[in-house]
């Protein structure tokens, strides 16, 4: 449509027109939409990156510091059992959430258990007894922390209790049927049993925004909960360290390791294969 154009005296001297092209239009519009797109995928990059960066500094970092304090702690010698009771009581760990309270009990328990060694190192004939006891709070202790890091995941419920029923449920049919009798007796399963729950601990290293993802993951996020199996078992083998005996943490790691290997070699991490995985992971 054409617009006239007047001067000063009202007599039009020209006319108006604007000529564009409707692909030129399109090409644009696309344009801006693809900017569009790149500026927010750059936005959820940097709000992804916060959350990891705040995963690690709220609750890998304290856990890790808990865990070698713990691990001095338990140690079995007398100046580094006081070192861990040091080391742990200069985390101060807060934030009001369940990494605080995990600290929390275990502060209390450490000056207790401390306490309480330092009366039954007096009373030779009652040693095997208290020995006994503190061996089943440290069981608890861990069963605690398998629960709290199946706490961090929603979407597995009591994950990790009826893991350990089906293998109590498993392994007694094996026994009834004399199942690998060079390995498997009622150590070893009761052993595998008490090892079960900790399978999924190296889940405490894997963010919660891929742990809760909801939907499918991508392949990098599959990648990232792989690490599970390595994290788990390189933590289990440290608090197994000095432990002497056939504790359950003995296996555990190799529990935590290859229980996602598969009989057809197509598991992870390693891709083991039949008899090559250990029984206890293959339960």
């Amino acid at each position: 449509q054409y617009q006239p154009l007047y001067d000063s005296e009202g007599t039009c001297v020209a006319y108006c027109a604007i000529d564009y092209s409707m692909n030129s239009l399109i090409g644009a519009s696309s344009s801006f939409t693809v900017r569009i797109a790149a500026l927010l995928t750059a936005i959820a990059s940097i709000v992804a990156a916060i959350a990891v960066w705040l995963a690690n500094r709220r609750v890998v970092q304290p856990i890790d510091g808990l865990a070698d304090a713990t691990q001095a702690f338990v140690s079995g010698d007398e100046d580094r059992r006081r070192q861990g009771v040091q080391a742990i009581e200069q985390l101060d760990i807060t934030g009001h959430d369940e990494i605080e309270n995990l600290y929390l009990s275990i502060t209390k328990m450490t000056n207790d258990m401390t306490a309480y060694l330092s009366e039954i190192e007096e009373k030779d004939d009652e040693i095997q007894d208290e020995l006994a006891i503190i061996k089943r709070m440290q069981k608890n202790t861990i069963m605690s922390f398998a629960v709290l890091v199946e706490s961090r995941d929603q979407n597995t419920g009591r994950h990790v209790q009826r893991t350990a029923a089906y293998v109590h449920i498993l392994g007694e049919a094996m026994l009834a049927h004399d199942d690998y009798p060079e390995m498997l007796d009622r150590d070893y399963l009761d052993r595998v049993v008490e090892s079960a729950p900790l399978h999924d601990v190296g889940k405490i290293k894997i963010p919660d925004a891929i742990l809760n993802k909801p939907g499918r993951l991508t392949d990098e996020e599959f990648e990232v909960i792989k690490t599970h199996t390595t994290a788990g078992a390189k933590a289990l083998a440290a608090m197994a360290t000095g432990i002497p005996g056939k504790s359950y943490l003995s296996m555990a790691d190799d529990l935590a390791l290859y229980h996602h290997e598969r009989w057809d070699g197509t598991g992870y991490p390693t891709g083991l294969s039949g008899t090559d995985i250990p029984l206890c992971a293959r339960i």
